[in-house]
């Protein structure tokens, strides 16, 4: 047999094996048929089919409704999990197929990537290096806490795609093939789930950036100038194509983002959180790929990380790569490893010594790197791809110089001892269920009975007791702890957790755990526009997961209401609004009362001095009123009149049509939704001005309107309309553009 055939039947062996080796895996975590779920990502896959039809559009109505930038990349993703649903796959054996694929994706792309570039050393490197830098890149501190442990689903998709991604990139550049970028494009689709983080844009593109860089200062004198400056064309080539067919979750990300994340984007706010982190990210943890604020101080797996045996353990890996970089012959894989891995270990660490100072300097220049708060998190997604080869290599150049067959099998012995002992969460299962954590997950049937007991309509759901955006634990028999996740469990729009604290609706709704409106509850539902109550049995945490004793108050707030149940099960209770006491999420009011601050408008509720269908409350105090009016014209809230009539129709989220009948004059149009710019009002065809759109009740949108008789105006969230323009831009140009390289290929 010939050495290319012998080689092409390992290659074949070594797939099978990590074929084999990711299914085992995946049966240890699933072998129980739960769906798993916990921390950041809620209960996603938990109703598919809610999820996307909640996702789909940029105005999501989970409770006033918010704008969220970061979901758009996720709805591919969601619409094949909605789609198993239909089918009737069972979303644990949905999700068990994705982290399947997710894994395999991630070990043979690290495999044939490793194939492809040419390190130059002994032919016998062709053996090995593919087969264990792949275990390696599934095996690591990285993969196991930072990925798979920190059960983020785009950094999942992120493990998959960062080396696929480079591989793909890689052979065209190699071949000098245009055609590769179609496939490209086709990855990122695929994998868009990643591009959720936005700190993880930049990054898929570092590898691709970086090689083509080695490898045109590698080719300045060979060839003609074509043959030079092609690789430079071929990454702007590629970037330019990828952002026009990207176009469809960018542009709505970047419409969205300066209003969604204004909170959240003071330089002074992400220097404290960089400093806090990187304490936990000194060089030596980082270049042992651990985070130092929970592996190796016994707060996630126990303290044996903390043992002598296993801090010695913990050197092996960055030993080898070390050593793999000495073995690595010169050329543009020795020069492209070996500035990423310096590169990636000096972001990864943050402000850390050495050099804290320079990448502070950095963080404080250059706006985008705020993104990265948390260095090792994000840039230590891409340390693996790195260390992988590097790691084979060591490993490999070592077994070559043992002698004896005896000792050489003892060694791989070693390094499979070192893989898996450091990793061992992974094969035990304790990643999935480890003393008080256990993230199997099964949603009782009663969350779906309680939906189908409310009758066809606009609703919306007051759920009690409202919880923090983390904070939700639920007590079923499989239960669930991590971010509140009630969206997901009913077929209604549901307010049931605040995200912001410090605004005036996060207040209102942290005063409601508090017991602050024990005499009001109908009240404080007409505030909301909820016309269904909901008494969750199966958590007793408030706002922010203090315990405040939230479920006898909310039992005390229905006792004292007039209101009927309609459902009870022993996880949730219904309650169900007077008909006459709803306050629909469109309609109008002519009293306003000016205040200072949630707290007073609470107690004017408990009190019942402010009528919720009667009155619109506006607060005037900058340092309690977030959103603030901060340029409100008074004379514009003067003299309000009310139509005689408002009927609307929700054609979708982020879309109303609204007749009314009998206006008088000038009136204020309330829309209880979370108040965003991005909200219109049109009517005749023309944009309501900007200054007669203002916030009222301290979140909703409010609309000042002048204009007599009988009209329709229509309200949309114009995001919505830009996001879909671009999504067929994006269409176009993946179609024109695939025709081109097909042309240029040729």
């Amino acid at each position: 047999m010939r050495m290319e055939d012998k080689l092409k039947k390992l290659d074949n062996i070594f797939v099978f094996l990590l074929l084999l080796f990711c299914f085992i895996l995946i049966v240890i975590w699933f072998g129980d048929g739960k769906l798993l779920a916990t921390g950041e990502e809620g209960l996603i896959l938990a109703n598919p089919q809610r999820t996307y039809e909640l996702y789909k559009h940029s105005w999501i109505d989970v409770g006033t409704g918010m704008a969220e930038p970061a979901v758009r990349p996720e709805l591919p993703f969601l619409y094949l999990a909605s789609l198993s649903q239909k089918a009737g796959v069972p979303p644990w054996l949905f999700q068990a197929n994705v982290f399947y694929l997710l894994m395999l994706t991630g070990v043979i792309s690290i495999f044939f990537l490793v194939k492809e570039i040419s390190f130059g050393n002994n032919g016998k490197y062709r053996f090995y290096l593919p087969f264990v830098a792949s275990v390696f890149y599934l095996t690591n501190p990285i993969s196991l806490l930072g990925v798979w442990y920190r059960f983020i689903y785009m950094f999942m998709f992120f493990f998959a795609l960062a080396p696929l991604f480079f591989l793909v990139f890689l052979k065209g550049l190699k071949k000098r093939n245009f055609r590769y970028l179609i496939l490209l494009l086709i990855v990122s689709f695929l994998f868009s789930y990643s591009f959720a983080a936005p700190a993880l844009i930049a990054l898929v593109w570092f590898f691709p950036v970086a090689y083509t860089l080695f490898f045109t200062l590698s080719n300045k004198s060979r060839g003609n100038l074509k043959t030079r400056i092609f690789p430079i064309f071929y990454l702007i080539g590629s970037l330019l194509f990828w952002i026009f067919v990207n176009l469809w979750w960018i542009v709505p990300y970047v419409s969205l983002s300066a209003f969604s994340y204004a909170s959240e984007s003071s330089p002074i706010h992400a220097i404290g959180t960089l400093k806090a982190n990187s304490q936990a990210f000194s060089l030596v943890n980082v270049i042992r790929l651990i985070h130092g604020g929970f592996l190796y101080q016994g707060r996630v797996f126990g303290s044996i990380y903390n043992s002598l045996p296993f801090y010695i353990l913990s050197w092996v890996i960055p030993a080898l790569v070390f050593y793999g970089v000495i073995k690595l012959k010169k050329g543009v894989p020795k020069a492209f490893f070996l500035v990423s891995l310096v590169l990636l270990i000096f972001l990864a660490k943050g402000t850390s010594q050495p050099f804290g100072g320079l990448f502070l300097w950095l963080f404080k220049i250059i706006p985008p790197m705020q993104l990265y708060r948390n260095p090792l998190e994000k840039f230590g997604l891409l340390l693996p791809v790195v260390y992988a080869p590097l790691f084979a290599i060591g490993s490999v150049e070592i077994a070559m110089k043992i002698r004896k067959r005896n000792i050489k099998a003892f060694f791989w012995c070693l390094v499979a001892i070192v893989l898996v002992l450091t990793n061992w969460p992974f094969f035990t299962r304790a990643i999935v269920v480890r003393k008080g954590r256990d993230i199997r997950v099964s949603v009782p049937n009663s969350f779906k009975q309680a939906s189908q007991m409310i009758v066809t309509g606009q609703h919306r759901i007051l759920s009690l007791p409202e919880m923090g955006g983390a904070s939700g634990r639920y007590s079923w028999e499989y239960g669930f702890q991590g971010i509140e996740s009630s969206e997901f469990l009913y077929s209604q729009p549901v307010i049931a957790k605040t995200y912001y604290p410090k605004s005036f609706l996060g207040q209102v709704i942290i005063g409601i755990s508090q017991g602050k409106v024990l005499n009001n509850l109908v009240g404080m539902a007409q505030f909301l526009s909820s016309d269904i109550i909901a008494v969750r049995k199966d958590t007793n945490l408030a706002a922010f997961g203090e315990y405040l004793n939230g479920l006898e108050i909310s039992k005390k707030m229905v006792s004292n209401s007039n209101i009927k149940e309609i459902f009870d099960s022993k996880e949730v209770n219904l309650w169900k609004v007077e008909d006459k006491d709803i306050v629909p999420v469109i309609y109008s009011r002519s009293k306003v009362i000016h205040g200072k601050s949630p707290t007073e408008l609470l107690n004017l509720l408990d009190l019942k001095g402010f009528d919720p269908k009667r009155d619109i409350y506006i607060c005037d105090n900058k340092e309690f009123c977030d959103p603030y009016n901060s340029e409100i014209n008074l004379n514009l809230l003067s003299n309000l009149s009310v139509p005689d009539n408002i009927i609307f129709v929700k054609l979708n989220p982020s879309e109303y049509q609204v007749k009314i009948t009998g206006s008088q004059g000038k009136f204020l149009l309330v829309l209880a939704n979370s108040f965003h710019p991005g909200w219109q009002l049109i009517i005749g065809g023309k944009k309501l001005s900007d200054d007669n759109h203002i916030e009222v009740n301290g979140y909703a949108n409010g609309f000042i309107v002048d204009k007599t008789g009988n009209f329709t105006v229509d309200l949309i969230f114009a995001p919505q309309i830009i996001a879909d323009k671009y999504s067929i831009l994006s269409l176009v140009s993946f179609l024109f553009g695939a025709v081109g390289t097909l042309v240029i290929s040729r």
